[in-house]
């Protein structure tokens, strides 16, 4: 069914649907004349037939009463192209190829068609998407398919195929798709959400392992700060592997990831603190980070660590590239840059023998002398934000 007229066409829905379709009555006018068309028969509109008619041979049918339309709608039926209008030419044209054959001069066509046929077989022909996926399974015995939830009917389909060509299709397992932070599919053309490639610039392939593996047909979101929430929930699955019996540990899904060897190094601190080590100390590197470490965690050698070594590169990484781009940089004015030299002075004077508490009072102490007495909050409030998001520009 083939109808003229003007319609409305592009991507159409909330942000959370967008689909591409035409709208108008039109739309509608070519649908009624689809489902009127006779088998091999090419019903048309009035309006489509005066555009055509004086190259294309068309017989009036029936009119047709149309929803929408005041007046029934006049239709035809294709004949074929009119006398003087046929071309005897067969032209086919791709890129760097070329064939114009005319066959009112040829004498050996038989012949030249049998050297352009081209074999189905062997490859040399690609399936139409619905039924591709039904072929491979028949072909190459696949007996065990993943795939996302909007495929699901996709899957029915080519299992009906592979039943009616004789073979049991494959075990299937639809699995929910992945969500950025606003809840939203991740798509390769919107760029949100982030890549297993990127995952694994910040923590190591268990830790993705471990986040596959939990939960497999619930949606998951999958965006930056994810990272380090997994990163943490895979070292206390290490630790409680620690004090697990044989049928406990089949529960941990460490076991599963890790195919029974559970890692027994001790975890000196958990990935989120890690990150805070790295925003406080300003560490660039593997070796300055270490350092602060073994303040926090005197007596240990690093060599007898490569996991948590690990751990400290993919921190450095993850806090440059992606903390510190959403972190808000906070410049101190005149009397604000005064009250913090005072607390730098105060903060010399303290000695690894005082206590936290004590180092603590002589924070309060500070902001107290320094206008922030009635209101230590906002006092704290500067030290986080200049001290601790940025260095200090004096």
């Amino acid at each position: 069914g083939i109808h003229s007229d003007i319609c409305t066409v592009g991507n159409f829905g909330s942000k959370d649907r967008l689909d591409y379709t035409v709208l108008g009555n039109g739309v509608n006018l070519a649908s009624r004349l689809e489902g009127l068309a006779g088998s091999n028969s090419i019903l048309i509109s009035e309006n489509t037939y005066n555009i055509i008619k004086d190259e294309i041979t068309c017989n009036p049918s029936n009119e047709v009463k149309v929803k929408g339309k005041l007046h029934p709608v006049k239709t035809f039926i294709v004949e074929g192209l009119s006398q003087g209008t046929q071309n005897s030419e067969i032209m086919v044209e791709d890129d760097g190829f070329l064939l114009n054959i005319d066959e009112s001069i040829i004498t050996n066509r038989d012949a030249i068609i049998k050297k352009l046929e081209q074999s189905i077989l062997d490859g040399n022909c690609k399936l139409q998407w619905k039924v591709d996926w039904a072929m491979r399974w028949y072909a190459l015995d696949v007996d065990f398919e993943m795939y996302g939830k909007d495929l699901t009917e996709s899957a029915i389909l080519s299992s009906r195929i592979c039943k009616l060509l004789g073979k049991q299709p494959p075990n299937g397992f639809a699995y929910e798709l992945f969500l950025d932070e606003k809840g939203e599919k991740i798509s390769k053309s919107k760029g949100n959400g982030i890549t297993i490639d990127e995952w694994l610039k910040y923590a190591s392939p268990e830790s993705l392992s471990l986040f596959m593996y939990q939960n497999p047909k619930r949606a998951k979101k999958l965006y930056n700060e994810i990272v380090s929430k997994a990163v943490d929930e895979y070292l206390s699955f290490i630790e409680k592997g620690k004090t697990q019996n044989q049928s406990q540990l089949l529960l941990n899904p460490l076991w599963h990831v890790h195919n029974g060897e559970i890692p027994k190094e001790e975890i000196i601190m958990s990935f989120s603190m890690l990150l805070n080590l790295v925003e406080t100390s300003n560490a660039s590197s593997k070796d300055v980070l270490w350092k602060f470490v073994k303040k926090y965690k005197p007596n240990i050698n690093q060599d007898d660590y490569p996991e948590f070594d690990k751990l400290v590169g993919y921190a450095i990484k993850y806090f440059d590239e992606v903390v510190k781009k959403t972190k808000n940089y906070k410049k101190p004015n005149e009397e604000e840059k005064k009250a913090l030299y005072e607390l730098i002075k105060i903060l010399e004077k303290c000695d690894e023998k005082m206590n936290p508490e004590e180092i603590q009072t002589c924070i309060y102490t500070a902001g107290k002398e320094n206008g922030y007495k009635e209101n230590l909050r906002d006092w704290f409030k500067l030290i986080y934000q200049v001290v601790f998001l940025s260095l200090i520009h004096i």
